[in-house]
This record gives structure tokens, sequence and C-alpha cells, in this order.
């Protein structure tokens, strides 16, 4: 069983889901567009990962279909088919209820002592939501990645958990 979970940030999301005008993103050697998405998304889905979907990276994604020039019906359907899964738990997506708990009040209140300290460094709130997503997974024993094209947020992803290398037999040396 692979215990992977694949954290998927807006701009990745957008570029999934083909939100008109928001169709790359990264920079450099770390572009992302439509076929590294599906390509990316379909290795780790091969691999038997989970995809979870951070409710601020839904919401921002929601923001730029309403706003865009595209089809917004469409798009809108898109992503609601998308959150539907999730609230589900269907196969592949992680129920969305799990991530609840990061939205109670002791959470909030945490959220919200330690954020201004990352606003200072350029973290929006919702990439220090989308952040705390990633290691709560972390925390319950996934193996997490965090997919975005913002190297400032994937900087706060959890390191990945290392795979143990097969030790020898000792007897046959």
């Amino acid at each position: 069983m692979n215990k992977t979970v694949l954290v998927i940030d807006t701009s990745i999301l957008c570029i999934w889901l083909e939100v008109t005008g928001r169709d790359t993103c990264g920079s450099g050697d770390d572009r992302w567009d439509k076929l590294r998405v599906d390509t990316t998304i379909q290795e780790h889905l091969d691999q038997g990962a989970t995809i979870v979907l951070p409710l601020a990276g839904v919401i921002e994604t929601g923001n730029h279909i309403a706003q865009c020039s595209g089809d917004r019906y469409n798009l809108a359907a898109k992503l609601s088919a998308l959150l539907r899964n999730a609230l589900n738990g269907t196969i592949p997506y992680a129920t969305f209820a799990e991530q609840s708990v990061l939205w109670e009040w002791n959470q909030l209140k945490n959220l919200l002592e330690q954020w201004p300290n990352q606003a200072k460094q350029k973290i929006s709130l919702a990439d220090a939501t989308i952040n705390d997503v990633a290691h709560f997974y972390k925390e319950r024993g996934f193996n997490v990645e965090l997919l975005t094209g913002d190297l400032g947020l994937r900087a706060l992803a959890p390191t990945p958990v290392p795979h143990p290398t097969p030790r020898r037999n000792r007897s046959r040396l």
C-alpha cells in the first residue's frame, strides 16, 4: 500500500482544470503546464497516491474561475465534481472532512498567532493553511508531496519520508 498523499495547491489545480489565463506556473527550469501537471498527477495515481484538495486552494481556484474570461460554468462544474469526490472520499481523493480539524478554534488561534510572522516573509494566509494541510498528513504518517509551482510554498513543505535501504543478509558475506 502506498501511503503517499499529493497535496495540490491553487496554481496546479488551476492548470489541471484548465482555468483560462492560469495555464502555467513556476519559473525557469521549474515551469508547470497542462502536460506536466497531468503526467505528474497520473504517475502518482499509478503508484497508488491519494489526492488532497486543501480548502484554501479550492476557494482560491473558485475565485480564479469566477473572474476568468473562459467558460466559467463548465470550469465551476469541473471544480465542483472534484470537490464532490473529495467530500465523498471517492478514490483517489482523501475525504475532505479529514481537514476539518484544521478549522477548529485552537487550530485557527494558532494559525492567527503564527501568520503575522509568516506574512513578513511573504507567505499568504492561503499558503499557510495549505502548508498546515501538508503537515497534518505528514503527522499522520503519510509521505507528503506538495504539488505547487510556488517555490516559497514548496520550501515550507514537510520533508519526504526516506525509503528504508534494504539490508543485506550478512550471513552470506
